[in-house]
């Protein structure tokens, strides 16, 4: 298969699965909402499980085969010459249609084109990250470690929450908002400004967040994610489930912090203040905060302050399990329905000495001895 070939039934095959790709982000919507017990550590795990399900889609739908084959088949389905069946009753002698609904793409510039918009698109967004990976690489060279009280804190909730990764405090006057970056060397930065506005209670809501992303790896992830967003953003399903990611990410840590302090009311108090602070922020898209967005405030806090709400930082491995054995027997009843978007085959089809010799037409009010005849 050509490059405009595979081009095509990509397109095809993303347009073909979109439906089913919108049934598996409402099923996991449904599933993360009213199954028993799913925390936002399980529901952020639910909706990678979306993610991947979502891009393996196209994939797997896609029709590898060259373009010449599918003519061939056509060629060898349609002159054929009929049988005594097929004179009977020639609605029997019709072959099974594979597309129920036959819509066809043709290839053209305007694949050409879209393609290009696309790569524009994708290369703009991985640069955003490249810029993003070295402006945070220069602000923790350009930090300095934390000192005093601060780092002491630090240091009793790193060996208080059993924190393994080998994170650092550090402190630097050119962010506004407390992060948490990585990669192989995590560090938690704090805005040199932070230390004299927050007393210790708040200043500690603050240092377990940070923590609570280094301690779940949300460095390496939110790096997958935005990678994933970037070359497939563009995809509506995709791109929604991205924002579910970061949502469940940010309440993901807020349960962590609260199940370890015991209290979601003091918590919920030292979120408010923080965005008050860092309300003008410089968002960095590689880094993960506290005070990442601004949009999601109400939410979390609302989410903090539910009556009867547990808070648990562990994943249920079980729950994910089930939520994905039923998305994946969606896929399978997805995969099975007939395709309705084609790749329609270009050109003027076979040149005259290159067709098969096709039989006559037989005249079907005619006898059966007529009809072998005229088929020669």
């Amino acid at each position: 298969m050509t490059g405009p070939e595979f081009a095509g039934a990509a397109v095809a095959a993303l347009l073909d699965t979109l439906w089913v790709a919108l049934a598996i982000a409402a099923a996991a919507w449904a599933l993360a909402r009213f199954l028993p017990g799913a925390n936002a550590a399980t529901r952020h795990l639910l909706w990678w499980t979306v993610l991947a399900l979502v891009l393996l889609l196209p994939f797997a739908a896609i029709d590898r085969r060259p373009a010449h084959d599918l003519a061939s088949e056509n060629i060898a389905a349609g002159p054929s010459a009929p049988s005594a069946a097929a004179v009977d009753s020639p609605a029997e002698a019709l072959p099974p249609q594979r597309n129920v609904f036959p819509l066809e793409i043709r290839a053209g510039d305007w694949m050409a084109i879209a393609f290009a918009i696309w790569l524009a698109i994708a290369l703009v967004q991985l640069c955003r990250l490249a810029w993003s990976f070295f402006y945070l690489r220069k602000v923790k060279r350009g930090s300095h470690p934390a000192s005093g009280a601060v780092a002491g804190r630090f240091e009793y909730w790193v060996a208080a929450c059993g924190i393994r990764r080998p994170v650092r405090l550090v402190v630097s006057d050119k962010i506004a908002s407390p992060m948490a970056t990585g990669f192989r060397h995590p560090a938690v930065i704090l805005p040199a400004i932070l230390p004299a506005q927050f007393g210790e209670e708040e200043l500690d809501h603050v240092l377990l967040h940070e923590l609570a992303h280094v301690a779940r790896r949300d460095d390496w992830s939110n790096l997958l994610a935005r990678t994933l967003g970037a070359v497939a953003g563009l995809h509506p399903v995709v791109g929604w489930t991205l924002r579910q990611l970061a949502r469940e990410r940010e309440l993901a840590c807020d349960d962590w912090v609260v199940s370890r302090i015991g209290a979601a009311r003091p918590y919920a108090a030292s979120l408010a203040r923080l965005f008050e602070v860092c309300r003008a922020q410089r968002r960095v898209v590689l880094a993960t905060g506290m005070a990442e967005s601004a949009s999601r405030l109400g939410e979390r806090i609302e989410t903090l302050l539910a009556n009867g709400r547990q808070f648990s930082a562990r994943t249920s491995l079980l729950r994910v399990g089930v939520a994905a054995i039923a998305l994946l027997a969606l896929l399978a009843a997805g995969a099975q329905a007939p395709h309705w978007v084609v790749l329609a085959q270009s050109g003027a089809g076979p040149a005259a000495g290159d067709q098969p010799h096709a039989a006559k037409p037989v005249n079907p009010r005619g006898s059966f001895l007529a009809a072998l005849v005229a088929a020669g």
